[in-house]
């Protein structure tokens, strides 16, 4: 049941086995790890954020502010070309992974959590996201609709060597992940509308 005590914020120590159950209920087992999640919570460009109901952690996100350069890093080979479509000078705040329960879904969770972060942790430039394509969940490609996002590009077998490297098993397809990935991004970020 949804309360009054839904917020927003920084990811703590204390939060990394929630996180890493639900992402082994949403992504399949060993997609994160809790070294994984403590690395993100450490590391200076990745930055977890959890949504607690009466102090029970039911999302998070992960993001990353990045600039044009390490786009290759997260998006591989299948940027070709398309870089040019980045300012070189701007920031871009790329949603990586996102996760709210299903029962808290369409009410608005995943747009704050997003918005929290992006307000405590960037400066303006660009937004990215990464998208599973899945036809049972649209969850996803509404919160980027909403944030005013528009379809890029899709990434056919986005996790097959992410998912064959670190031995993680997706729920819809197994070991390797040959699930496609939506790329979705806003090129004009105004903070005070989103």
């Amino acid at each position: 049941m949804v309360s009054r005590q839904l917020t927003f914020r920084p990811a703590e120590a204390d939060d990394v086995k929630a996180i890493v159950k639900l992402s082994d209920n949403n992504f399949g087992n060993v997609y994160l790890s809790e070294e994984n999640v403590r690395q993100f919570i450490m590391y200076i460009d990745g930055l977890v954020y959890v949504a607690e109901n009466d102090k029970v952690v039911i999302g998070f996100g992960i993001f990353h502010v990045i600039m044009q350069w390490e786009l290759i890093y997260h998006l591989g080979n299948n940027l070709a070309n398309k870089y040019e479509d980045f300012n070189p000078q701007d920031r871009i705040f790329l949603i990586k992974t996102l996760v709210i329960q299903p029962n808290f879904r369409g009410i608005g969770c995943g747009k704050k959590l997003v918005s929290q972060a992006m307000k405590d942790q960037y400066l303006g430039g660009q937004l990215l996201s990464i998208v599973w394509e899945s036809k049972e969940n649209k969850a996803m490609e509404k919160l980027c609709k909403a944030l005013g996002m528009k379809f890029w590009f899709k990434a056919e077998n986005f996790w097959f060597n992410d998912s064959s490297e670190r031995n993680y098993n997706c729920p819809i397809c197994g070991n390797p992940c040959r699930c496609s990935a939506l790329i979705y991004k806003k090129t004009k970020m105004d903070l005070n509308t989103i």
